[in-house]
């Protein structure tokens, strides 16, 4: 059997548009390989900061409240625990008694604790652990 001038043309044009394609799809595949390692880079990064603020000895629920990490964090938070967080619990030029301090401190113990609990949980379903 001779090969055809129509067969010749018909594998050039395959050829042609399988590579058309090849080079289309390439830097799509590698454009979502880019876009992933962004993302996990940079929840990393979020979930290693949200830790070191909430690992501070000064932690305070109402400055965290305020910061950019939080409004982050509050889609994946409880909303027990977001109540909790936007509760406020202390106005300042008040004058607290010995009690209500203890109060305030273990408060503000738990809500650090269910913090870490969450963000630890958030790790796990990300798949940063």
């Amino acid at each position: 059997m001779a090969i055809t001038i129509i067969e010749i043309i018909l594998a050039i044009v395959i050829s042609a548009i399988t590579g058309a394609i090849a080079s289309l799809i390439a830097p799509w595949a590698n454009w979502g390989v880019e876009k992933k390692k962004k993302k996990l880079f940079w929840r990393k990064g979020f979930i290693n900061e949200c830790k070191r603020m909430i690992g501070e000895n000064r932690f305070d629920p109402d400055v965290f409240r305020e910061t950019s990490n939080y409004s982050n964090l509050k889609p994946y938070l409880s909303v027990k625990l977001q109540k909790e967080i936007n509760e406020k619990r202390y106005t300042p030029g008040n004058v607290m008694s010995l009690k209500q301090r203890k109060e305030l401190a273990m408060k503000e113990f738990f809500i650090k604790k269910k913090l870490f609990y969450e963000i630890n949980f958030l790790e796990k379903k990300w798949g940063l652990l």
